[in-house]
């Protein structure tokens, strides 16, 4: 039985397809989020995986929900993007009511192991994360929805607090799942850095590094973070954003024995 998770494609048709026929074969497949974007073949990606059997396991990355953004908010682009294939495309509900159905984290079974876009808030376990992230599902899945992306680049971000409700909660929650990179000693989310680890600023971690987060025992595999090349230094935490759209490769990673596969 061969299960893989394959690292962020953004646009990238041509080289998931050449990642597939490396694989040859597989049993389950996973995807780390970032489908869309950068690449130029976006539109073609969502549409084979939205109609891939078996069906693959997604959890959601800031381009995916960026994309939302721009279809459900009905909001001009901001910076330079590459995804007007779906937004002229007559099926581009369809693929982002489609992409809306995806999760935010997934815990295999078999191996306890998380997969998720970008990483996790320091200060919860991973009973609250799965907690959080089953919130984000239903709320992207109920009426009212679009109220989310319409304050999806609001300027105002509170810190994390278990009290926290409704859009703000769902607004710092996410950026935990698919932004973070660096935080604060407390696990507040730092936005200063978001290059390599030699970069780090001043007074802030790798979130998997934080001094004062739990103490996670399971493995946890992650995308989102291109200049990390794969390297975090600790073999819990697997960074499979090998930078494919910055002209670096395309990772699938498997999920029993970690052997990656790149191109």
């Amino acid at each position: 039985m061969s299960r893989y998770v394959i690292g962020d494609v953004q646009g990238h048709y041509d080289a998931l397809q050449a990642l597939l026929a490396r694989l040859g074969s597989w049993d389950e497949l996973y995807f780390v989020g970032d489908l869309v974007n950068r690449g130029p073949q976006s539109l073609k990606v969502l549409r084979f995986l939205s109609q891939m059997h078996p069906k693959p396991k997604i959890v959601l990355g800031n381009h995916d929900l960026y994309l939302m953004y721009l279809v459900y908010a009905q909001n001009p682009k901001r910076g330079h993007d590459n995804l007007e294939d779906i937004l002229s495309a007559p099926d581009k509900y369809e693929l982002c009511d489609w992409l809306r159905q995806q999760d935010w984290l997934i815990q295999d079974k078999k191996t306890q192991a998380l997969i998720v876009h970008a990483g996790l808030a320091p200060m919860w376990d991973i009973a609250t994360a799965k907690k959080l992230a089953i919130e984000l599902k239903i709320m992207l899945s109920s009426e009212g929805f679009e109220t989310y992306f319409q304050a999806f680049f609001s300027e105002r971000r509170p810190r994390w607090s278990n009290s926290l409700t409704g859009l703000e909660r769902h607004l710092i929650v996410s950026d935990y799942f698919t932004r973070v990179r660096f935080t604060h000693y407390d696990g507040s989310l730092n936005w200063a850095g978001n290059g390599e680890l030699s970069a780090t600023p001043s007074h802030a971690y790798p979130w998997f590094a934080c001094p004062t987060r739990q103490n996670w025992k399971q493995a946890i595999i992650f995308g989102h973070w291109a200049a990390l090349m794969g390297k975090t230094g600790l073999k819990q935490f697997q960074a499979i954003d090998t930078g494919l759209c910055w002209g670096g490769l395309l990772t699938a990673l498997n999920l029993d024995t970690f052997e990656r596969i790149s191109i």
